[in-house]
């Protein structure tokens, strides 16, 4: 990766402006796998794994690290795995708010899991390797086959069908027989004459062919649609500050950084240790030290796109809406799509 300079001057102290909140969950043992994006409501979420399951969690002050969803890769045998190549995930659990994106947001961090487990960055138990994730349509939630049809018809993700044969065997089938047609099948030229038959028992060999439905989401298709902010296999730290600390000392803990998403996420109401390290992936993705100051701005004065009148923005931008860089923010958004799928559960 290449590496960039930071900024001697980095404000590691937030404005006081940001009360004391408590931390709900512990991640004391987990590993970081990555952020990413529900792109309904263009927020950033932080995803960690036990190596087992992987969970969503939330980045706001109010909600620091609350487990927004949570899932797992198939560590058994699936047909789905044989036939696209990619690890089966599951989420029985599902999200905690539907239909609000966290869907997405949380099948966009299994896939990153899958990629970095790919790429050997990371360990999660999963019995196939390959960057992106697959299901099957015949055994899965009703919750579970709405986002993998509704993330297909817009492109998300993609269909696999597969025709399975399978061979069965009958033994000892008894079936009504008349002598005349038994005859006629073994033949006049045997001795003897067939006086009666009612039944016979024979073995019966069949094929049955049925169709089987996979679907996929590939690695290129999240990254393609902007929906990973970064990956990030960082090991075991007990809270996001000693996470970003981590970063800030070494910046090629970072992989995979996407600079639209980065432009594109609303940054309102960020917990102050999510905002340090978001700020970090902004310099480690070599924005500019104007973007970083604008990225501050916008979480200081709670300012996005959608907050601020389109006239004023694009016509008569005022001091505030340079100083916040939302013709930035809306370019991003716009590049971004991520539009096109905030009707995804």
């Amino acid at each position: 990766m290449r590496s960039h300079r930071y900024r001697r001057n980095f404000e590691l102290t937030p404005p006081p402006v940001r009360p004391e909140v408590s931390r709900p969950e512990s991640i004391a043992r987990l590993t970081m796998v990555g952020i990413v994006v529900n792109p309904k409501t263009c927020e950033p979420l932080i995803s960690f794994t036990d190596g087992d399951y992987q969970s969503i969690r939330s980045l706001h002050v109010d909600t620091l690290l609350e487990k927004v969803g949570r899932g797992f890769h198939s560590t058994g045998h699936e047909s789905a795995s044989v036939a696209t190549g990619y690890p089966r995930v599951h989420t029985p659990e599902g999200v905690t708010e539907k239909g609000g994106g966290y869907g997405t947001a949380l099948y966009t961090a299994l896939c990153l899991g899958a990629h970095l487990v790919d790429e050997d960055l990371i360990e999660i138990s999963m019995s196939t390797k390959g960057g992106g994730i697959c299901s099957a349509e015949e055994d899965r939630s009703h919750a579970a086959s709405h986002w993998w049809n509704a993330s297909r018809r817009r492109g998300l993700t993609k269909e696999q069908i597969e025709e399975e044969t399978e061979e069965e065997r009958e033994e000892n089938v008894e079936l009504a027989v008349d002598p005349d047609d038994l005859e006629r099948c073994i033949g006049r030229n045997v001795d003897g004459k067939i006086v009666y038959v009612n039944s016979v028992s024979v073995d019966i060999e069949r094929e049955t062919t049925t169709e089987k439905i996979f679907n996929y989401y590939t690695w290129d298709s999240a990254e393609n649609h902007h929906l990973v902010v970064c990956g990030a296999p960082i090991l075991e730290f007990s809270n996001l500050r000693g996470i970003w600390q981590h970063v800030l000392e070494a910046p090629d803990s970072l992989v995979d950084l996407d600079r639209t998403a980065l432009l594109a996420l609303d940054v309102r109401g960020l917990d102050p240790d999510a905002l340090n390290l978001i700020e970090l992936c902004y310099l480690a993705a070599g924005l500019t030290e104007a973007d970083v100051d604008s990225l501050r701005y916008r979480w200081q004065h709670d300012l996005d796109v959608g907050e601020v009148s389109p006239q004023l923005r694009l016509f008569r931008p005022n001091a505030e809406t340079r100083a916040a860089g939302l013709e930035r923010v809306a370019e991003a958004r716009r590049a971004s799509g991520w539009s096109d799928l905030a009707d995804l559960p």
